[in-house]
């Protein structure tokens, strides 16, 4: 029997570290690993092209991006690369010739990627982060002022999710004074998301806390989805054992085990 396939390393292969893969999502790291092999690439052969302002760039429009990544669709690509802009680990330019020429540079904010590796501990949200592939609505630009992304109606918000929802976008615009605009799909997600797993409204609030102490772009309301999560599991992993039961009055009541 041979022991050859064509389907395994007869090609030049992607690598990424899990780790990296665990702290920022599986698609974000592979691009992020690819910024530094094409710019690490750049500088070994001294292509002075691609270096400004002190740093190593490399330029793609997203139809290049789709050539590096033939599995992924364009807007998996344009998702992954605007959550590590969110994240604050690429820094994009514009140093093309032509004035109109659009297409972005990007490099790696390294600081930034060491102070996120360092705090950012516990990375058992990112299977729900990678769950986002599946929503239908493309990524939006967003300001200081009013959070454009697309929304989508789902009704009057009186169900249990969209009253959660309510509660959670009036606690993100408190926290960040920007404007949350109706019900989107991501949002939605979120609550359900938060509803099954039993993070409050307070929990979400205590993540955009520290994403903001931390320096993160909390831009819109799923913006601190990771963190909360994150910070939601750390207080599950220390939390005492307990037990729940009914009381005469028929009510459940959780105690503490001792």
């Amino acid at each position: 029997m041979s022991n050859r396939s064509n389907l395994l390393i007869n090609e030049y292969p992607l690598i990424v570290l899990p780790t990296l893969a665990q702290y920022i999502g599986l698609n974000e790291a592979i691009i992020l690993q690819q910024i530094q092999y094409w710019c690490k690439n750049f500088e070994a052969s001294s292509d002075t092209k691609h270096y400004k302002d002190g740093k190593w760039w490399v330029y793609n429009s997203i139809s290049d991006w789709k050539k590096n990544f033939p599995f992924w669709s364009e807007r998996t690509i344009i998702r992954a690369i605007e959550n590590l802009k969110e994240y604050g680990l690429i820094i994009t330019g514009n140093y093309n010739s032509l004035p109109f020429d659009r297409t972005l540079w990007y490099t790696i904010d390294y600081e930034k990627l060491d102070r996120v590796a360092s705090n950012w501990q516990n990375p058992s949200c990112q299977n729900d982060k990678m769950d986002d592939d599946n929503l239908t609505s493309p990524i939006p630009e967003t300001n200081s002022e009013t959070n454009t992304e697309e929304k989508e109606n789902t009704g009057d918000g009186n169900d249990e999710i969209g009253i959660f929802l309510d509660e959670l976008e009036a606690i993100f615009e408190q926290k960040t004074g920007i404007k949350v605009h109706g019900y989107y799909q991501g949002g939605i997600d979120m609550a359900r998301t938060f509803k099954e797993k039993g993070i409050t409204a307070q929990d979400f609030a205590e993540g955009i806390d520290e994403g903001l102490r931390l320096g993160y772009s909390i831009v819109r309301p799923t913006s601190a989805r990771n963190i909360t999560m994150s910070l939601y599991n750390k207080k599950q992993a220390t939390k005492p054992p307990t037990r729940v039961y009914r009381d005469p009055d028929g009510k459940l009541v959780e105690i503490e085990l001792k």
